[in-house]
């Protein structure tokens, strides 16, 4: 890694901004980092470029849908003030879907249209900010499963919006359709959603793939 360059310019500070998957446990964890990809990219980068004194901030909280993002952006997003944002977001807003809570449920509709607020807003307010959307990771190593098949048009909408304001995408979704398919035996999440130690390593390297040149 230390060969290739960190597109993250020096003391820049990088925020991730998520659900349960990017959160685990960084609110009781001294560092506020917690024990998720979020922590595992930490200590790559310190290690691996300790002359950047790259600061990372976590501001995953389980449970949160784009529709909690929304809510909570000026004081997670707007008041840190990041030079790189990262923003992994989706699968609570299926799940609601498939646990039978509707009222919590953001549908592929909505999901659009907070997803383009958070952008915009970002942009308009600190534009020199450079935003990183990140694919929904996987429920469950069943590929063909309801849960997702049901993420594929929230991916699309990822996509299709980081087109639109010409933005990178870091492919979370499809490195653990690789490696499932891969390796089709390891399990890659703890309960179907949460990713364990493989799949946060995972997650960590498909960000740091993304954040990286060749020198």
């Amino acid at each position: 890694m230390c060969e290739e360059a960190l597109k993250w310019g020096k003391g820049a500070k990088v925020v991730f901004i998520g659900d349960s998957i990017t959160d685990c446990g960084r609110r009781t964890c001294p560092l506020g980092l917690g024990s998720s990809y979020v922590r595992v990219i930490n200590d790559l980068v310190t290690a691996g470029y300790p002359q950047l004194e790259i600061n990372v901030v976590n501001r995953g909280i389980s449970g949160d849908t784009s529709r909690n993002l929304v809510q909570r952006w000026q004081a997670d997003v707007l008041d840190e003030a990041p030079d790189w944002l990262y923003i992994s977001i989706g699968i609570n807003d299926v799940w609601r879907q498939l646990a039978n809570r509707p009222a919590e449920a953001v549908l592929i509709d909505e999901f659009e249209v907070n997803y383009t607020k958070m952008i915009e807003t970002t942009q308009d307010k600190l534009p020199d900010c450079r935003i990183v959307p990140m694919e929904t990771t996987v429920m469950g190593e069943d590929l063909s499963s309801q849960g997702n098949q049901l993420l594929v048009p929230y991916n699309q909408v990822i996509h299709s919006l980081a087109k639109k304001y010409k933005l990178d995408v870091v492919p979370t979704n499809k490195a653990f359709h690789n490696n499932i398919q891969a390796r089709p035996n390891t399990q890659w999440t703890n309960d179907g959603v949460h990713p364990n130690s493989l799949g946060h390593a995972l997650m960590a390297i498909t960000v740091l793939r993304t954040a990286t040149v060749s020198a």
